[in-house]
């Protein structure tokens, strides 16, 4: 390069052995100098501290090091590193995958037959007619789907976006292609193959028992390139000719997944017609289509209901009109008579009632669905807790009781009950218990139970069967699944022959009070005609063929008289639909309405889409609670008051439509300071911490300024693209977050297993794990793993490393859902996962360009959680940084409490204030005082004083003795 350039040009090389494609300017100037700089040195690791060590062990972890700070802002934006680019395959691997020839099937031992399942308990006399799925044209653009969701529109609405999902799955899959890799023998005798398929363990791909996998066996030279493929793709080459490729045997093997290891990253196929002429191979992972024709059959039957839904609403308002003018032409003729007049009008009032009876009972499928106030009930009396119910579990608090108590009264109307459960507050536990008492005190006998995922579903099936005997409790796999993926002590609520996970014989089935399942594997009850519909449909078919003179005028309990769906915010919604169309009753029939409740929290990670079409990735638990019946309430969460106290109903808010949701708030999981941030951002500062023992790593010695359990550490090291498409790390970052997990395992307070080490980017998750496995470190038993792999767990120390360190991509990590900056749920998800003690290692520079990092910064800077990378405490990304940070955040509820209780300050806290309240009885005193006096724990509002305080104790010791 010529010295004499005016200006000049740096950028560092990302490391790897595999070139990264770069976009030339359009017009390349001269006096652009080029200059290469090394990648910034590694800091030394603080593997010799001892666990004895005071509060030099914080400054010895980073202090002894001070990397150069990295910006990006000597780079050039008409240079530009396609950074996102698919890894090269050479085009004579990838062109073999699209050669036309003969496929070979290998079929799956994992498939039910339901025609055969359902001969052995009906035919198809009584069974209603499937509706014909609407056709979906996979080349139909965003612009053909329907611009908003309605009844009349809802499934070709879903079956428009869900292509758009299974393309942006199969673009998706095609990072997953894998060209030249071995296929070993695992079992020569029965045709077993062994296939190590990278990412298998965080399911990139997703591999399961029963799949199809596509397999192109390939011909080598003795060198071990590909066969004449120089030749065949030269000028005149057989490729231009049409001739056979010749480095492909010319067969497609559509292999079937026998196995799966995933902590060996392992598949085990079975390859029918395989010939060891080569054991190299191209492979193709498929999207799978039985579990998009699940979603597909599910929504044209809630299609069909609204269709039948409104062919019934017709005929009954046809009704009513031609009553109504028979009542009228009554009464003109009988005119003179006055009783006669009397009387046609009273049997005109009484045809009126006993028909438009029919029609004010308003379809159930558009209720769960499309609920408005009109599906509500009027709330025009306080009513008390039933406190003499017989709980299950004992120790839930007042919000969960009132939950499960409004359930079993099921007095709010025909529409979903929504639970929300922020982290922490013990959701799962409030839906195990209204299963429960569903059973137990209510007509309800038989209760579908899902979640969206198997793990989830286990929880649910775990708890229950604490209370339910294996003839009570069903856990229903699907028969992809492996045993080693069931826990132990579940095997006996399941049902399996021939070594498969199947359904139950239907007699058997049916005995079952409670079923668990995944919202995916309901499809199995679809498919085998155990819907209600189909039950009904049987049942009176069957019976008004053998008694076609027997009266039907009584309502009829369906089999299926609950649905409860778990972590309802994590299943899109085209999949939560299938468990519904289990449940949906007949439209015209006189049935008893099944009861429908969902628990989850949309404010943490949704569904996970290849796509970024909020249409699909939105569920159908946040799309509920996003319509006005719920969000306008007067008691929903987002109408609280920042740090006031619990909104109650009273007496002054009558008539009321019942709310239609509960709204959990004790947290029993995090130290107040861990939640502190969370609380304010997401849930409009109405947790309360409730759980205990949360100070145990107060005595750690990494703790900085207020020594509260939180910690934001500097880091400026430079973020690095992984050469194999693998996303983004960071190696200062990675050696940081190692030397505080070695600090703390060290310090004797916390056990490996109790530390969880998690990041956005699954290039940093495996440099994480190989560099802790290793020397110096050898930590075997930490946790690491993406934000996505923690969701509904938690740990007592959270190391979160954020890794980007450079704004200039902040943008293409946002389009393409990457990354943890401006994205509110994933940052949520990581904050609320930390028990005892949080530590985040990030850029503040990086971070304060999104509003809700900025305010963790803030709380950090205000309150001195901070550590540089020198070791000093100070901030050294600039004053304008320290500028935005100091009149950035509003200050939460908790964390003045926090700040008063440490000063020894007298938090009044709020008080009952001798207002009458929607309960009486010393539960409500109880589960009340522990939410709003705060005398012990400073949390709360600061409206209250003495005078109130005395007033409070006062009421609650007279409503004590009325009790």
């Amino acid at each position: 390069m010529a010295k004499n350039h005016e200006r000049s040009f740096s950028f560092v090389i990302p490391k790897g052995n595999k070139a990264i494609a770069i976009v030339a300017p359009t017009h390349a100037r001269k006096e652009d100098n080029l200059k290469i700089e090394p990648n910034p040195p590694t800091p030394p690791s603080s593997r010799g501290a001892s666990s004895t060590a005071s509060s030099a062990l914080s400054s010895a972890l980073i202090k002894t090091f001070t990397p150069p700070r990295y910006d990006g802002g000597n780079e050039r934006d008409d240079w530009a590193f396609d950074v996102y680019a698919r890894p090269f395959v050479p085009y004579a691997l990838t062109i073999i995958n699209s050669q036309p020839g003969p496929i070979i099937d290998t079929e799956s031992n994992r498939e039910i037959n339901f025609s055969s399942y359902i001969s052995n308990f009906a035919g198809t006399a009584f069974l209603p007619k499937r509706p014909p799925i609407t056709s979906h044209d996979q080349n139909l653009g965003i612009s053909m789907s329907p611009s908003s969701l309605t009844e009349y529109n809802y499934e070709r609405y879903f079956q428009h976006h869900l292509s758009v999902e299974i393309r942006a799955k199969e673009n998706e899959n095609e990072n997953y292609a894998l060209y030249k890799v071995l296929l070993g023998i695992a079992d020569n005798a029965q045709g077993i193959c062994n296939l190590h398929v990278p990412g298998l363990r965080e399911d990139s791909p997703m591999v399961e028992i029963g799949d199809t996998i596509q397999l192109r066996q390939l011909r080598l030279d003795r060198n071990g390139n590909l066969l004449g493929m120089d030749l065949w793709l030269g000028p005149g080459g057989g490729a231009s000719r049409e001739l056979p490729c010749p480095a492909w045997t010319g067969y497609q093997f559509n292999a079937s997944v026998w196995g799966i290891n995933r902590a060996s990253e392992q598949v085990y196929l079975r390859v029918h017609g395989l010939r060891p002429e080569s054991m190299i191979f191209n492979v193709v992972f498929q999207v799978q289509q039985r579990r998009v024709q699940a979603m597909r059959t599910s929504l044209a039957m809630i299609q069909e209901y609204f269709r039948e839904a409104s062919r019934s609403a017709i005929n009954t308002r046809i009704e009513i009109m031609s009553h109504e003018l028979l009542c009228h032409e009554a009464a003109n003729s009988i005119m003179s008579n006055g009783h006669g007049q009397a009387q046609a009008m009273q049997q005109s009032e009484l045809g009126k009632d006993t028909v438009s009876g029919h029609s004010r009972q308003h379809p159930w499928i558009r209720g769960m669905l499309f609920p408005t106030e009109s599906d509500g009930e009027l709330q025009r009396t306080l009513h008390k807790i039933a406190h003499t119910r017989n709980l299950f579990d004992a120790r839930l608090n007042f919000e969960q009781l009132k939950a499960v108590d409004t359930i079993c009264r099921n007095e709010y109307g025909i529409l979903p009950f929504l639970i929300s459960g922020p982290p922490g507050t013990g959701k799962t536990k409030t839906l195990v218990e209204t299963a429960l008492q569903l059973l137990t005190t209510t007509k309800v006998s038989h209760i579908l139970v899902c979640a969206p995922s198997d793990p989830a579903a286990d929880t649910l099936a775990l708890r229950l069967r604490e209370h339910l005997k294996p003839r009570e409790l069903l856990r229903l796999n699907g028969p992809s699944r492996t045993f080693q993926e069931v826990p132990g002590n579940l095997l006996s609520h399941c049902h399996v022959e021939d070594d498969t996970f199947i359904l139950p014989p239907m007699s058997t089935l049916m005995q079952y009070e409670i079923v668990v399942t995944t919202c995916r594997d309901a499809a199995l009850l679809v498919s085998a005609r155990v819907t209600n519909n189909d039950l009904y449909s049987l049942e009176t078919g069957l019976l008004s063929a053998l008694h076609p003179n027997s009266s039907t005028g009584t309502k009829r309990d369906l089999h299926w008289g609950a649905l409860l769906i778990d972590e309802a915010a994590q299943a899109i919604e085209p999949e939560a639909i299938i468990p519904i169309t289990v449940v949906a009753p007949p439209v015209s029939a006189k049935v008893i309405q099944p009861q429908f409740v969902m628990a989850g929290d949309h404010k943490q990670l949704g569904p996970r889409t290849a796509s970024k079409n909020t249409a699909i990735g939105t569920s159908l638990f946040e799309r509920l609670f996003n319509r006005p019946i719920y969000s306008d309430h007067p008691l929903a969460r987002n109408k609280a008051k920042p740090s006031s106290t619990p909104r109650v109903l009273t007496e002054a808010m009558l008539p009321i439509i019942r709310a239609p949701f509960s709204n959990l708030i004790r947290n029993y999981r995090s130290h107040p300071a861990i939640l502190t941030v969370p609380s304010s951002l997401f849930y409009h500062d109405t947790l309360i911490p409730e759980a205990t023992d949360t100070s145990s790593l107060l005595s750690w010695p990494g703790w900085q300024g207020r020594r509260w359990p939180v910690l934001f550490a500097c880091n400026s090291g430079l973020d690095e693209i992984e050469r194999d498409g693998g996303g983004w790390y960071n190696k200062i970052e990675a050696r940081m977050a190692c030397d505080y997990a070695l600090s703390l395992f060290k310090s004797g307070l916390v056990a490996q297993k109790d530390i969880c080490v998690m990041s956005p980017f699954s290039a940093q998750v495996k440099l994480l794990r190989s560099m802790i496995r290793a020397a110096p470190y050898q930590l075997w038993e930490v946790n690491i793993g993406p934000m996505e792999a923690f969701q509904g767990l938690e740990s007592r120390a959270v190391i979160l490393c954020t890794t980007r360190t450079r704004t200039r991509f902040l943008d293409s990590d946002a389009s393409r859902g990457l990354g943890i900056v401006n994205q509110p749920k994933r940052m949520n998800v990581a904050l609320t996962r930390a028990k005892h003690g949080l530590i985040v290692i990030g850029s503040p520079t990086v971070l304060a360009t999104d509003s809700n990092w900025t305010a963790f910064l803030a709380f950090c800077r205000r309150n001195r959680l901070w550590q540089d990378q020198a070791g000093t405490g100070g901030v050294t990304f600039g004053d304008d940084i320290d500028e935005l940070l100091k009149n950035a955040g509003k200050i939460g509820g908790l964390e003045k409490a926090l700040v008063m209780k440490e000063e020894g300050r007298v938090h009044p806290g709020p008080v009952l204030g001798g207002r009458r309240v929607d309960v009486e009885e010393d539960m409500w005193v109880a589960g009340m005082q522990a939410a709003l006096m705060v005398e012990d724990t400073g949390y709360g509002d600061e409206n209250g004083d003495d005078e109130e305080e005395a007033e409070a104790e006062e009421q609650e010791e007279e409503e004590e003795e009325e009790s």
